[in-house]
């Protein structure tokens, strides 16, 4: 009796554990690699903040990357840029697509700082159809 009340319960157990699902990670995820905030020295500096966009299909997946401006707290004169590791691109880029099952690596978001402001910070949004992942970063000079 007591080895049949131990397989029922493992089973039980077994089929709980089974039921259970991960988080919907949708069709794409934007990951920060490393500080989504950071303090610099001075003025006149600036930051790359990288991240990485992963396909979590098996099919390709058309992004659209922005930073709109409604979304940009940046003083004066600071400026943001969006690059890969060889080149910069304008904002929104509509041209990457993802690879099933891929994910592209290096890329990054610059906020550079200029005369003026103690912070600055902007949201990177990642869309694909009715999908949108964001992602805020956010420059500082220390006092």
């Amino acid at each position: 009796m007591k080895k049949m009340l131990a397989v029922a319960a493992f089973s039980l157990i077994f089929l709980g554990l089974e039921c259970t699902k991960p988080p919907d990670e949708g069709n794409f995820s934007l990951v920060p690699v490393g500080d989504t905030i950071y303090t610099v020295d001075s003025l006149g500096i600036s930051y790359n903040f990288e991240f990485t966009l992963k396909n979590n299909t098996a099919t390709e997946v058309p992004l659209v990357i922005d930073c709109p401006a409604s979304m940009q707290t940046l003083p004066q004169g600071w400026y943001i840029s969006f690059c890969d590791t060889l080149n910069c691109y304008p904002l929104p880029c509509s041209t990457n697509v993802l690879k099933a099952n891929d994910s592209l690596l290096g890329l990054h978001i610059t906020i550079g700082s200029s005369a003026g402001g103690s912070e600055g910070k902007t949201v990177l949004t990642v869309t694909s159809g009715e999908e949108v992942d964001s992602q805020t970063f956010i420059l500082k000079i220390a006092e």
